[in-house]
């Protein structure tokens, strides 16, 4: 690759850099953010066409967040949170309507990068939070719309996180937190720093019992980082390990809700990761004018999960009740990215070039168990012999090239100009099934430039206006491909058939915004903004009398909204934003829901009919959110989060006309609201204690829900005849309420 460096090295001029400020980047700022995935020269946060939610480390400490989904929540206006899992660390993110989730085969639209590494897997782009070191990062930054920048899956948004070093971050750093749930967390960190070189380690250790039944969590965070550093050159190594063992639950019918909201519907529901990651980041300024940055890492992670469920092909007292289902994945990724940045009197300009590749080992294991245990633990027993049900091995390499201009066309007038060529190809090999027709091979190549053209203008010294077009994409997954063959029909998204080609998924955004303070201390950032998924992928019927089906291009899909957000400090420190986002279908389709009421009436059996301008499911249409905070004395400071979020509709409910025939849920999530508060004490200038009480008025509530059936009577008993089975809203539950308390000791 390093034969492309030449064509970067245009002459300019102007000499105006006299050291390396990439470093800049892991510091504590909110002034500064990195607009490429490669840490490269910061840009002002009053410079960028687009909208950027910013948390550094103090914000990360003074929510007390256990993960980034919950920092994220409580930052970023048009962001929330579902669970449905419900596990603390395997959240459903939504952000302006698209989704960042750790499950297989959801619609992944963000992109997430550590140091410059996106960790979005290689196996169905999907993101394992707790696998984020949470007490090494120093700052996150979640930048709005279709950056192509950030190349694939950037379709409504990135979020970007940068690490600790210890020549920003020195002495030492640890807390211990205990409380609710039986949940007990350890943080340690410690950095310093001799000579030219600095070093930072730190340390998480997370249990707890769960709330729900039979819902333990252990999570296991190991971070290090050795840096070298002078005026004109920067090297960082670090290394990343994490062993987590999470068991999450699920959803859970609303009449079992009514009776007990901490039981589960069936165990287990479990899900363990193993990461090893290491990242080399570099740069040196080559002139005055040019800084060449780079990034090598390699990643590896194992995924096992194990679900007990009831059994998808039960039809009389004769076939086996339940199945345990198991997954197997073993991903490896390795890259290098290069950029060269040059900065003039007017341009700012960066190349960059990127090379990855990945291999991925997927095994599925289907394992029929004779019943399930009768009462509250409802857990399968009585196993046959364990089979493979798929085994696929997925090959990725993805090459992009990218080009960037800030540029200063006048005084009061900021042009962002950007574009990015994607090459990808992907790569499946059958091993279970070789060489048979319609079994799982594939090898498809997905090219496409997509450019961004954006403006800050400055109205006054206090006041600018921007605007952004931008345009994303996002090659088809495995698990999209595995099941996309009309003539060979999956009963389930994630179950895998053959797989002809689909077309990748490209977004075009546009947002318009306005930003600035007043005299009086008023902040203030409004934004609307408008996406469009062009062949959005959907899991469609096969027939009009099928209950199966197979994911296919979807002609379109569209996120339009606005964003109000204000703070400032007047007797408190305060922040106030609302968003409101419409997230609709824009086509016509028929998809299998068999639940919904309207199921049967224009498609066929078992079929629903979506048409343009039916909401998409699992997203509240508005969100308001308060944070106070306040130092009531010198040595305390107290902060609380006021939530509020719109009803949605649920899964299942596409056509947005389910009607329940038996009180046991509306096919929509209700309207809730949520509050939170937060206490620090300083003790003495090195010790501190904290205390967080989370949904202090302890509201039942729901924020994710899907139609399905319920299997089993008011006692937990199976029902062995399916025409009894009930059909009821499943809802992700909101957590009832909690206290930890904790103390910190910084030196």
């Amino acid at each position: 690759m390093l034969k492309f460096l030449p064509l970067f090295l245009i002459v300019f001029s102007t000499n105006v850099l006299s050291e390396n400020q990439s470093s800049i980047l892991e510091g504590p700022t909110l002034e500064v953010i990195g607009t490429t995935p490669v840490p490269g020269l910061g840009v002002s946060t009053d410079e960028i066409s687009t909208k950027a939610t910013i948390s550094n480390s103090e914000i990360i400490e003074q929510t007390q967040a256990i993960n980034m989904t919950e920092v994220l929540e409580s930052q970023a206006p048009s962001l929330m949170i579902g669970d449905v899992q419900n596990n603390p660390y395997q959240p459903n993110l939504y952000y302006r309507g698209f989704i960042s989730s750790p499950l297989l085969g959801a619609p992944q639209g963000l992109s997430v990068f550590q140091d410059g590494v996106r960790i979005n897997e290689p196996f169905g782009d999907v993101v394992n939070y707790d696998l984020i070191p949470m007490n090494a990062i120093s700052n996150a930054t979640l930048m709005s719309g279709s950056n192509p920048l950030f190349g694939l899956n950037t379709l409504g948004g990135a979020l970007s996180l940068r690490t600790k070093s210890g020549n920003d971050y020195p002495g030492i750093d640890s807390s211990v937190l205990t409380g609710s749930w039986g949940r007990n967390k350890l943080d340690f960190a410690n950095g310093g720093k001799s000579g030219d070189l600095d070093y930072f380690f730190a340390g998480s250790f997370f249990e707890e019992d769960g709330w729900r039944d039979y819902s333990p969590s252990d999570v296991k965070q190991g971070f290090i980082k050795v840096g070298w550093e002078n005026d004109l050159t920067d090297f960082d190594l670090s290394y990343v390990n994490v062993n987590s063992d999470l068991i999450g639950n699920g959803v859970l019918p609303v009449s079992m809700a009514n009776q007990r909201r901490s039981q589960a519907y069936t165990i287990y529901d479990q899900t363990t990761n193993h990461l090893d990651m290491a990242i080399l980041n570099g740069s040196h300024m080559i002139s005055d004018n040019y800084l060449l940055s780079g990034v090598a890492y390699w990643r590896g992670n194992t995924t096992t999960t194990y679900n007990g469920d009831v059994n998808d092909d039960y039809e009389s007292a004769a076939d086996d009740q339940g199945v345990n289902n198991q997954t197997s994945t073993k991903q490896y990724s390795h890259g290098l990215s290069l950029q060269l940045t040059f900065l003039g009197e007017k341009h700012s300009i960066d190349h960059g070039l990127t090379y990855d590749i990945s291999k991925s080992d997927f095994v599925q294991y289907e394992q029929e168990a004779e019943e399930f245990t009768t009462g509250v633990l409802r857990q399968t027993s009585g196993f046959d012999d364990v089979e493979v049900a798929n085994q696929l091995r997925g090959r990725t390499q993805n090459i992009s090239y990218y080009i960037a201009d800030r540029f200063e066309a006048a005084d009061n007038l900021i042009l962002n100009l950007a574009g990015r060529y994607n090459r990808a190809r992907v790569k499946a090999d059958d091993i279970l099934n070789p060489g048979v027709a319609n079994n799982l091979d594939a090898n498809y190549t997905y090219t496409k430039f997509n450019p961004s053209l954006g403006f800050v203008y400055n109205l006054s010294e206090s006041m600018s206006t921007y605007s952004n077009w931008s345009q994303g994409n996002r090659a088809p997954t495995p698990i999209e491909l595995g099941c996309a063959d009309k003539d060979n029909p999956c009963s389930l998204p994630n179950a895998m058939a053959a797989d002809p080609f689909l077309e990748q998924i490209v977004t075009q955004t546009l947002e318009f915004g306005v930003r600035g303070s007043s005299s009086g201390g008023l902040n203030y950032n409004t934004s609307v903004f408008s996406s469009t998924n062009k062949n959005d992928i959907l899991f469609v019927a096969a027939s009009p009398t099928s209950s199966q089906g197979y994911f296919t291009n979807f002609g379109k899909t569209k996120r339009i909204g606005a964003e109000i957000e204000l703070n400032g400090e007047n007797y408190v420190n305060w922040r106030l934003s609302f968003s409101h986002v419409q997230a609709t279908f824009e086509d016509t389709a028929c998809i299998v829901s068999e639940v919904n009421s309207a199921a049967g009436d224009v498609c066929g059996d078992d079929q629903i009919q979506i048409t343009p301008g039916k909401k998409i499911p699992g997203i509240s249409e508005n969100v308001v959110r308060l944070n106070l905070s306040k130092q009531i004395m010198p040595k305390l400071l107290l902060s609380s989060d006021l939530s509020y979020y719109s009803e949605q509709w649920v899964h299942g409910n596409e056509n947005n006309a389910h009607v329940s025939a038996n009180g046991l849920g509306s096919g929509k999530v209700p309207a809730y609201e949520i509050i939170n508060l937060r206490a620090d004490y300083r003790i003495q200038e090195k010790l501190s204690f904290f205390f967080r009480v989370d949904n202090l008025l302890d509201e039942d509530y729901y924020n994710s829900g899907i139609l399905a059936e319920n299997s089993f009577d008011s006692s937990g008993n199976f029902i062995t005849d399916e025409d009894d089975w009930v059909n009821e809203t499943f809802y992700g539950m909101g957590a009832p309420r909690a206290a930890w308390i904790g103390i910190r000791f910084t030196q």
